[in-house]
């Protein structure tokens, strides 16, 4: 409720999904799933602000705010 039908970031988010769903081809498991939605809810919170994910996953900092400040 209160999302606007055009949510840009949601449908990306949706659609990196999707593609992850394809790769796995229906072998995946809900732990799995899981694991890959936390990744990527950080790798979009890096691609937003900027942050190459790469680094951000490297310098082992859990807070990807901390990080960008250390820049």
């Amino acid at each position: 409720d209160g999302v606007p039908w055009n949510n840009n970031n949601a449908e990306s988010a949706i659609k990196a999904f999707a593609k992850y769903r394809r790769a796995a081809d229906g072998t995946f498991t809900e732990n799995g799933i899981k694991q890959y939605l936390i990744l990527l809810s950080v790798y979009q919170t890096c691609h937003y602000k900027g942050i190459d994910f790469l680094k951000f996953m490297l310098s082992k900092e859990t807070d990807v705010d901390r990080f960008y400040n250390q820049r």
